[in-house]
């Protein structure tokens, strides 16, 4: 279940981020940091180092990385139920999914007739949400030292899981 749970993460991980970057890209916005989404610190310097390209705003790619960007959001919490992920908040990803994430990219939308700092401020809001959600997918991964945690998956394991070697 982990190993399926972790190749889903990073699929996911790898869209949102192309989807991201085609957005940056559609804002007329050229940023060079590929895996944004791989941390906080990544996300942060991708966003400062962010600079107007010479490519105006294309509403049709704005559009099309948008929506795109939802149905992954929506497809992985539809795969979470189905193959009941081990340590996934679903709650969380409903929340972001249904309230954070239309919000997000509605004013990513309308930040496309705004000048360079309005562009770039709006998809920060965007991203953070992306961030939180590629989080929930990876907490297995990404444990505080816990020992209620470590003692959670252990038994899991241990009743669900098949010994290699």
């Amino acid at each position: 279940m982990l190993v399926e749970q972790w190749k889903h993460y990073a699929s996911c991980r790898g869209s949102l981020n192309a989807n991201l970057y085609k957005l940056f890209h559609a804002l007329g916005l050229r940023v060079d940091h590929w895996d944004m989404l791989a941390s906080r610190e990544n996300l942060e310097r991708a966003l400062s180092d962010a600079t107007c390209s010479d490519v105006s705003v294309d509403d049709n790619a704005l559009e099309e990385a948008t929506c795109s960007i939802f149905d992954i959001v929506e497809c992985y919490i539809d795969l979470s139920i189905k193959n009941e992920w081990i340590d996934w908040d679903g709650d969380e990803a409903s929340f972001i999914f249904e309230s954070c994430l239309p919000r997000s990219l509605t004013v990513v939308r309308s930040s496309s007739k705004e000048g360079f700092e309005e562009r770039k401020r709006s998809l920060s809001g965007l991203s953070d949400d992306l961030l939180r959600f590629v989080a929930i997918l990876r907490r297995p991964w990404r444990y505080p030292v816990d020992v209620a945690h470590d003692q959670l998956l252990e038994k899991y394991l241990e009743r669900h899981g098949v010994r290699l070697g």
